[in-house]
């Protein structure tokens, strides 16, 4: 099983390149695909504000949901790879978290898109906890921490159409 990781900071437009990506390879690939959502978003509709402030938890269900579908599928598009659990644990939380999460990552075959958000869209705050300007740092220490862990990610802008561009993408490479 090959997972599609989608990272970028919040607000970049994850979750909606993840599902228009899904939506191309359902349709016009060979393979079995399956979309693996946010975890965490799920606790932030649900107010479940306590058990979002313990990211262990949060990791290891969002590592399940990948975890169910080993063997089963050829892909797997995920807007929540496992490595941002390093990037959203308090700082005193867990330092062993960090080294399981990418011990977690580098067990799985991986593509790792890094999505760039658009200036000239609006920010959407629903279903989000960090402001416009507190995603942006998110989105730096996330490309930061890539980079630290020599983890090979392309990048592309979040614009009209991006999930066909990356769908083209992935043909070229032959992983759809």
């Amino acid at each position: 099983m090959r997972v599609i990781n989608i990272y970028g900071q919040a607000g970049a437009g994850k979750s909606t390149v993840a599902s228009g990506l899904f939506n191309i390879i359902k349709q016009e690939s060979q393979k079995s695909v399956e979309l693996i959502d946010e975890f965490a978003k799920t606790l932030v509709w649900s107010q479940r504000f306590e058990e979002l402030k313990d990211q262990f938890f949060v990791s290891a269900n969002q590592y399940h949901k990948l975890h169910i579908l080993e063997d089963k599928v050829d892909l797997v598009i995920t807007d929540s790879p496992i490595l941002l659990g390093a990037i959203y644990k308090p700082h005193k939380q867990f330092r062993s978290l960090t080294p399981l999460l990418l011990e977690l990552d580098n067990s799985m075959i991986t593509t790792n898109i890094f999505l760039v958000a658009n200036t000239q869209m609006k920010y959407e705050k629903d279903g989000r906890l960090q402001t416009k300007e507190e995603a942006e740092k998110i989105g730096e220490r996330i490309e930061n921490m890539l980079n630290k862990n020599k983890i090979e990610y392309t990048t592309f802008l979040n614009e009209p159409e991006v999930h066909q561009k990356i769908f083209q993408w992935l043909k070229l490479r032959r992983i759809v």
